[in-house]
């Protein structure tokens, strides 16, 4: 039932995100510890990555990264 193009586009961006976003890549290896499996992992990055976008469309505003990587 899903965009199966969309959903692989999503995919590699959020294994792209968690290889070189600190912010995404520090979520995935909390997650990562607390034994989550690799696709729910990806599946939480992907909505991360929707909300973000989602965020900057209705805000009209550029994406500006936090600076807390803690």
């Amino acid at each position: 039932m899903a965009n199966k193009k969309v959903k692989s586009v999503l995919s590699k961006g959020a294994t792209a995100a968690k290889n070189h976003d600190p912010e995404i890549s520090l979520y995935y290896k909390r997650k990562d510890a607390l034994g989550k499996p690799y696709g729910v992992i990806i599946n939480a990055i992907k909505n991360k990555m929707i909300h973000r976008a989602f965020a900057v469309i209705e805000r009209q505003t550029p994406y500006v990264k936090r600076m807390t990587y803690v």
